[in-house]
């Protein structure tokens, strides 16, 4: 394990709304304490639901499609309906957050590539860091 860094205070509450559920194979305080603990191996963290698709030539995209408020209808009964995390590795540490990702027991975890995370990160600009590894940008990892 790593030093853990100081966090933002909007990462914190992300990780939060990780902690607060658990259903089916996920463990979110489990995998958010690994998180903490492995602050060296990421940049960044997102809980939210979106589902990825793969394309004829082997990408992995997001599904645009899905809009679904859902946890609005929920939230007055203490529920969340959130299953994906999304991760940003620090440079050089994606193989590493793969390993620590196979053991949240995840039914998918997968890398998206530099095309479609500058496409939804504003900018391919952004990624510069990445061109080394430009088919692991962001870590995609989703429960049933």
């Amino acid at each position: 394990m790593t030093t853990p860094a100081q966090l933002s205070k909007a990462q914190e509450l992300i990780l939060g709304l990780l902690e607060f559920t658990t259903a089916n194979n996920l463990i979110g305080p489990k995998v958010a304490a690994a998180l903490r603990a492995n602050t060296s191996l990421w940049r960044s963290a997102y809980f939210t639901s979106i589902g990825i698709e793969q394309t004829s030539d082997g990408a992995w995209i997001f599904n645009a499609t899905r809009h679904d408020l859902i946890n609005l209808r929920d939230l007055q009964t203490d529920s969340l309906q959130l299953d994906s995390l999304l991760i940003v590795p620090a440079p050089g540490a994606q193989n590493e957050l793969a390993a620590l990702a196979s053991g949240w027991g995840a039914d998918i975890v997968q890398w998206v590539g530099t095309s479609e995370a500058g496409r939804v990160m504003g900018g391919r600009r952004a990624l510069m860091d990445y061109s080394s590894c430009a088919d692991k940008v962001i870590l995609y990892v989703w429960w049933d």
